[in-house]
């Protein structure tokens, strides 16, 4: 098994700090016999096993859709959603500065990691140039949207969110062709977006939908969730001693100031000095965002080796996927809007149910928890009952709908962003484990 060996630990390292009555560790089993116990299956299936069914999800079903219908051939960039037969979804362009990003990153990080075939840098690089050719000057966003010439379509959103995607995109690329010019840019791209956001005058004052006065300047959850997956990644290349600053603040965040110990959930917004706010902000958990953040902090505390840290995550994230779970039908929710009034919105999204099988495989890999080998399969055998599309002639899963899901109208499809980072990075871990 090429699994750490600084994470092996028994049911003696339950005390850590920080943890409340519902992150017990008491149940933990030593790394050794949960990864080596051929009795022990996940959903059924041995890791060989598993292995091939992801490798058929990935490589069989959603490789093939993807370069056939959501790569843009024409114009460069990405259609990010589908109808079920492969046609663009209403609405959808190719080359918005969202999903270029994240297209970008995709088809490097699958040549980094993956499948090392040049047909994925000539795809990255097509993007790219419609990136670099539009790039913004000083501490401005680039456009929203291109037209299909590769022109500004439409004006620069007011958050982060854009340009953090581009810059992970481009970190990846930059090293996936080995252009150091693109990783330079990433980095002035995220030093930038820090630099915005850092502001008293950052404009982005999300509600989600609730009927909640907006703060000024927020703190975000959702930020510092991409500040943090984006700079692990580059640390991972090059520690650089800049990039490594953010990512330590954005360790700091998520793990001391988003945390709130009164329901031991992270709350997503926060005053812009990090303090709790004093609406009802304060009893507001997205909890997407916070399944997606813990996980990405125990992969950080994997290339740090720090063992503490990496515990204290993932039964953190543990706490989340317990609490996000529906025990009626099955999959977790995307926002708790009121933890005190129990408010939950009641839609099931893909990327939700994706993100808990990223979180899960990386802590049953490095922490050899049996709960995360359970819940593992329990996540996996609802998704691929309630959002596989193979019974409708598509090799492709839902992006969501209602509670129910498979109740819903013809929904859209694909997505190149969550759902192959799923694929991609489970099969990483069985392949270190395997």
């Amino acid at each position: 098994m090429k699994r750490r060996n600084f994470l092996i630990a028994t049911a003696g390292t339950a005390a850590l700090t920080g943890i409340g009555c519902h992150s017990n560790l008491s149940d933990q089993e030593n790394l050794s016999s949960a990864l080596l116990d051929n009795n022990k299956k996940i959903a059924g299936f041995s890791l060989s096993e598993l292995y091939e069914k992801l490798s058929s999800h990935f490589y069989d079903d959603f490789l093939p859709f993807f370069l056939k219908y959501m790569v843009n051939y024409k114009d460069g960039g990405f259609y990010p959603y589908t109808e079920w037969d492969g046609k663009p979804g209403s609405g959808v362009k190719s080359q918005e500065s969202w999903w270029l990003g994240r297209g970008i990153w995709m088809v490097s990080f699958l040549y980094n990691n993956l499948k090392r075939e040049q047909e994925f840098l000539d795809i990255g690089e097509r993007a790219v140039k419609i990136i670099i050719k539009n790039k913004p000057e000083g501490d401005s966003f680039w456009h929203k949207s291109f037209t299909p010439e590769g022109n500004p379509a439409e004006p620069p959103s007011d958050h982060i969110y854009d340009d953090l995607f581009i810059a992970e995109g481009l970190a990846e690329f930059g090293i996936a062709s080995g252009d150091k010019q693109y990783i330079e840019l990433a980095k002035q791209t995220i030093l930038k977006c820090l630099r915005i956001y850092d502001s008293p005058e950052y404009k982005h004052a999300p509600t989600y939908g609730l009927n909640i006065e907006p703060l000024k300047a927020p703190g975000i959850l959702g930020h510092w969730m991409v500040f943090l997956v984006v700079t692990t990644q580059m640390l991972k290349y090059n520690d650089d001693s800049e990039i490594k600053v953010i990512n330590d603040r954005a360790v700091d965040a998520i793990m001391n100031y988003f945390y709130n110990p009164e329901f031991e959930l992270l709350n997503e917004i926060l005053n812009h000095d990090m303090s709790r706010p004093g609406n009802d902000f304060s009893q507001f958990v997205y909890i997407g965002h916070a399944m997606e953040s813990l996980w990405m902090v125990m992969w950080e505390a994997d290339r740090r080796q720090d063992k503490e840290l990496f515990n204290t995550a993932a039964q953190r994230f543990r706490r989340h996927v317990e609490v996000a779970w529906d025990d009626v039908y099955g999959g977790v929710y995307r926002s708790l809007n009121h933890v005190g009034k129990n408010i939950w919105e009641l839609d099931k999204q893909m990327w939700t149910q994706v993100e808990i099988m990223v979180g899960m495989l990386l802590a049953f890999e490095y922490g050899g928890f049996d709960w995360a080998r359970e819940w593992y399969g329990k996540m996996y055998l609802y998704f691929v009952k309630n959002f596989s599309l193979n019974k409708h002639n598509s090799p492709m899963w839902l992006l969501g709908g209602s509670r129910l899901p498979w109740d819903e109208p013809r929904q859209g499809t694909g997505a190149i962003y969550h759902l192959p980072r799923w694929m991609m990075m489970n099969l990483l871990s069985l392949e270190r484990m395997g």
